[in-house]
This record gives C-alpha cells, structure tokens and sequence, in this order.
C-alpha cells in the first residue's frame, strides 16, 4: 500500500466480495483483518479479488 487511498480502495473491494461480512484494513502496519465465510470465499479468492 502507498497511500491512504489505497486502504480505503482495499477496504471497499473486500466488502463488495462475496462472502465477506467485513473488512479492516491498517495502512501503518499494511495488514487487513477479514471476517469472512469459508464456504463462500476462500483466503486465495480474497487475494484476487485485491
């Protein structure tokens, strides 16, 4: 990430995915915290989608 933009960008695409009932996105230690269901979503279809 390189801006706050970008988190915000981040942020907006996970939770338009399928499957994920949030997302948190932290710019200073450029990780996301994702709640998400299994069934719907797996950790690879969350990478592509960013």
């Amino acid at each position: 990430m390189h801006c706050a933009s970008c988190v915000a960008t981040i942020e907006r695409v996970l939770s338009k995915a399928a499957g994920v009932h949030s997302a948190s996105v932290n710019f200073a230690s450029e990780s996301a915290l994702i709640e998400f269901d299994e069934n719907v979503i797996s950790e690879s279809g969350l990478e592509k989608a960013v």
